[in-house]
């Protein structure tokens, strides 16, 4: 069965036709600003849907990390020369991270900017880890 597209208003018009795919363009903080990575999804999936699909595309930068770790904000940065520094000027608070219950269609009613980078993924703080033996005797 074929899904119907979405003809919610947007900024093309209130019936303008959006596709049930999202494509989109994100970066991991720490990472080159030039290393940007493309994931596609859909439109009706949810937030934690994306860290998965995130998590797939970037299996091995991000392998020692569950997705569910993975902090996602919506930016919208056009890519370019002057990228690396519009990344690292990036202010990005915990607390306005995306939601894992949240869906795309109302994060992105409308089409996301084309030559943009779309959400930004910033991996969860490193803990240390401590050794399993006992400490010594003082």
């Amino acid at each position: 069965m074929e899904e119907r597209p979405d003809t919610s208003n947007t900024s093309d018009g209130p019936q303008a036709v959006i596709s049930n795919t999202l494509e989109l363009f994100g970066w991991v903080k720490g990472d080159d600003a030039e290393r940007l990575f493309y994931v596609k999804t859909k439109r009706t999936a949810s937030v934690a849907a994306l860290k998965l699909a995130i998590k797939k595309v970037k299996s091995v930068a991000l392998a020692a990390f569950d997705a569910d770790t993975l902090d996602l904000w919506k930016v919208s940065i056009p890519t370019g020369p002057d990228l690396p520094k519009k990344v690292e000027d990036l202010k990005l608070a915990e607390d306005q991270s995306l939601k894992a219950e949240d869906y795309l269609s109302e994060i992105f009613p409308g089409l996301p900017a084309e030559k943009h980078v779309h959400i930004v993924v910033g991996r969860p703080p490193a803990v240390s880890v401590r050794s399993a033996s006992p400490p010594p005797p003082t």
